[in-house]
């Protein structure tokens, strides 16, 4: 069986350091890129991964797998 002060010790700490992490932690916004592969999203969700650009199409490769068939393209398995 746990001791049950020690549990409630560690948890407290838990608690207490987690606070102190949250305090400390300074968010900074995203920084605006001007070039590079974090400049090109997808027209769809937004990622920044996986874009094709080929076309004008900047759509990402799992929405391309997606809506393909409707913008005419053969969508292989």
């Amino acid at each position: 069986m746990r001791n049950k002060a020690g549990y409630a010790m560690k948890l407290i700490w838990w608690h207490a350091i987690r606070a102190a992490e949250e305090e400390m932690a300074k968010h900074k916004p995203p920084k605006d890129r001007k070039f590079g592969k974090g400049v090109v999203k997808c027209r769809r969700c937004g990622t920044t991964v996986g874009v094709i650009r080929k076309y004008n199409l900047y759509i990402c490769r799992r929405c391309l797998n997606e809506i393909g068939p409707l913008l005419g393209f053969k969508v292989y398995e």
